[in-house]
């Protein structure tokens, strides 16, 4: 008999290594297939894209690897009808590109960009590095595809099928095609120990954002529309609480709160930055006793509290930043570390206030937070029964209630 052995692959959490191309292009986990980080990406001052989308990689693998760049296109899939050269960062000097329809005459080369077209699977497309051409297969290396650890220099390889006197790259998903860069042997990587030859105007400053008090005036009656459902036992509790009035009983007034696109990504940015700096004290914290007796902690519970670090600190549900942001800086009062405050209001309450009003959004500063949190709770999926502690607070019943939902 044989015995035949199954691992799991586990995925690599956001912001860590998957591997590391041959050419040294390092490829980061964006955690799963609907986050989005709000974090944007400078090298050397070069903007690349947001992290660790798609995009981002085939731009950092063009300048490292080539010194080359592409215009901002947003969405992979566009890709393949709109842009036809790069640009050395150097000299400026514009480096065509050659489209080969997936069936071309003509064979796959190494280091051309693989482009998808949009599908229900690939909303907005995908780009990857073509890195190795063997044959029956290409190489590829990527970004936002799948979320496990590279076995070798590449991502994955793909059926390369030659029939009818034409190449075909045979995927899952539909490909439009290769892309070739012209004159690519000679195309250096980028040199960082002369990153003064770098054009100006490819560098650029990460704008900080705008914050500011917006008012809707003229609301002279109390808008009390059938907005949230009764049968909802958070939503029930909710107007319970507050009433079901869509503005304040002491105003005739709407106020809220506007933050532009800067001020969103930088604010996702900083918070995934904090995150990080956090658990790192927290683990410097942990390996010393010195410093965990100063937290008042039992030692009894010590050991308890180093296992579960070990085995579950990536399994974090939710967590509250206190910012302060002065018009030109972001800085952090404090950490709320899987606190659950506000959470209902903001991932629910704000969204189904906006759509009531016909609120002009581009979006909600509580976007991501139920989807995540959807996410977060499949990622316990193997746990049989949950306990939620709460004190005798009404708006930790609310939480509580949500979070059965």
């Amino acid at each position: 008999t044989k015995t035949m052995l199954h691992t799991r692959r586990e995925v690599v959490p956001f912001n860590q290594i998957q591997g590391i191309t041959s050419t040294n292009v390092c490829a980061y986990s964006n955690g799963d297939d609907h986050f989005f980080s709000l974090e944007r990406h400078y090298y050397h001052g070069i903007f690349l894209g947001f992290k660790w989308e798609c995009i981002e990689f085939a731009r950092r693998w063009l300048l490292m690897s080539k010194s080359c760049i592409f215009s901002n296109i947003p969405h992979a899939a566009d890709i393949w009808n709109q842009l036809r050269t790069l640009e050395r960062v150097t000299d400026g000097k514009q480096i065509s590109l050659t489209l080969h329809l997936n069936g071309s005459f003509e064979k796959p080369k190494r280091d051309s960009l693989l482009i998808y077209p949009r599908s229900s699977a690939l909303p907005f497309g995908h780009i990857a590095v073509i890195c190795d051409v063997i044959p029956g297969y290409i190489r590829v290396a990527e970004q936002n595809y799948e979320y496990y650890n590279w076995s070798d220099n590449y991502s994955r390889q793909i059926p390369l099928l030659y029939k009818n006197n034409c190449y075909y790259i045979e995927d899952e998903h539909e490909v439009s095609g290769w892309m070739t860069i012209e004159d690519d042997e000679n195309l250096e990587p980028l040199d960082e120990t002369k990153l003064d030859l770098v054009l100006k105007q490819y560098q650029q400053t990460n704008p900080i954002g705008t914050f500011e008090r917006c008012i809707i005036p003229n609301k002279n009656t109390h808008l009390t529309f059938s907005w949230l459902n009764e049968n909802d036992k958070a939503e029930k509790l909710f107007m319970d609480l507050y009433g079901s009035d869509l503005i304040r009983t002491d105003t005739n007034t709407l106020p809220y709160y506007k933050a532009n696109q800067d001020l969103l990504l930088n604010i996702g940015g900083v918070s995934n930055e904090l995150h990080d700096m956090f658990l790192n004290a927290t683990n410097y914290v942990l390996q010393r006793d010195e410093l965990l007796k100063k937290f008042c902690i039992p030692e009894i519970f010590w050991s308890k509290i180093r296992q579960s670090w070990l085995n579950e600190k990536n399994l974090t549900m939710t967590g509250r930043f206190d910012l302060a942001f002065n018009g030109q800086e972001i800085k952090v009062f404090e950490y709320n570390a899987d606190s659950a405050a506000a959470l209902f209001e903001t991932s629910i309450i704000q969204e189904k206030w906006a759509q009531k009003l016909n609120f002009e959004r581009t979006f909600m500063s509580g976007f991501q937070i139920h989807h995540i949190l959807v996410k977060n709770w499949k990622k316990l999926s193997s746990i049989k029964r949950v306990h939620i502690l709460i004190d005798e607070d009404q708006e930790e019943l609310l939480t509580a209630y949500y979070m059965q939902n």
